[in-house]
């Protein structure tokens, strides 16, 4: 049986995506919530509860550059027990910071603590959604400053910080705990994004130039993105096509069109692959957390006090569970 590939990068933020995306492929996917400014009039972003129930998503919470952090980290903490919670996300460009921004010491020493996976937008950003379109601020070099602070916390570039693919990978190649994604970056709706063929020549440069760079390199297909009102149709065609064109991109070395755009694939070996698609995902998430016996006690003690619960033999239940943590 092939092992099912695990997907970096969605936005699977309700249940129509939801729906959506399952009818198309299978496998695990993470989920990028959106902050309320980015998603507002655009999209229902319901991440928690469509994360929560689907064994088959996991959950990065976003980190809103414009409001106080403190209070959305204890947000979070509180509820990362209803669902699987293994990073968080921070929209550089869309909103104006730096990753080595003093503002982000505590989400950093959070993620230590929980174990937690910091994944950035980095590079170019949609063109349908509201940027401050600080391009600068996302450059790898800063996330580089953040790892080397916090060595014990995986961080993730997207979209391997388009259109500074070689810069991007040259500074991974020296950063063990940093890694990227290459989803979205070839599509209509970024300005890079329309000259797809030079950016997809860039991208084969720089894995050709540094061909260990595999190790730090995450599946992702960027589903859902956003389209312009009546522009559905080409972003339905866009996710058709990411997934042909990363098979063929790494597992051939033909010639092919993305669009109509051609390019030829760099044929890497299946071992490669197999990092690519699915272990360099489960090594940048780490070791899985441990249960929070005291969150689990605080709620076992709460639902004792619950009068009328449905089963006659909870509170027997909720008393092992205190007895034996």
């Amino acid at each position: 049986m092939t092992p099912q590939k695990i997907d970096c990068h969605t936005h699977i933020v309700n249940e129509e995506i939801r729906s959506s995306y399952f009818s198309r492929t299978d496998g695990y996917a993470l989920v990028m919530e959106f902050p309320e400014s980015l998603s507002a009039g655009v999209l229902l972003d319901d991440a928690w509860k469509t994360v929560k129930g689907e064994r088959r998503l996991f959950l990065c919470p976003c980190i809103d550059l414009r409001t106080a952090i403190p209070p959305q980290l204890e947000r979070i903490e509180e509820r990362m027990q209803e669902v699987p919670v293994v990073g968080v996300k921070i929209y550089l460009t869309y909103q104006a910071g730096r990753a080595d921004d003093d503002i982000l010491m505590p989400v950093y020493e959070f993620c230590r603590r929980h174990r937690l996976t910091v994944t950035y937008h980095t590079g170019s950003c949609a063109l349908t959604l509201p940027s401050d379109d600080d391009l600068e601020g996302s450059d790898a070099k800063y996330v580089a400053r953040a790892a080397e602070r916090f060595p014990d916390v995986n961080f993730v570039l997207a979209h391997m910080d388009d259109p500074r693919y070689m810069e991007c990978i040259r500074i991974l190649r020296d950063h063990p705990n940093m890694f990227t994604d290459f989803c979205g970056a070839y599509e209509p709706g970024t300005k890079e994004g329309s000259d797809m063929e030079w950016a997809i020549q860039t991208f084969a440069r720089a894995i050709h130039q540094y061909p260990e760079s595999y190790k730090q390199i995450l599946y992702g297909t960027d589903f859902y993105a956003f389209s312009k009102e009546g522009d559905l149709e080409a972003w339905e065609k866009a996710f058709w096509r990411r997934p042909r064109f990363v098979r063929q991109f790494f597992e051939t070395d033909g010639e092919h069109l993305y669009g109509n755009r051609p390019f030829r694939g760099v044929n890497l070996e299946k071992s490669i692959r197999d990092k690519i698609y699915r272990e360099n995902a489960l090594r940048e998430m780490g070791e899985p957390r441990k249960i929070d016996v005291v969150y689990l006690a605080k709620k076992a003690e709460e639902r004792l006090k619950m009068p009328n619960k449905a089963e006659a033999f909870a509170d027997e239940d909720l008393a092992y569970i205190l007895k034996n943590l």
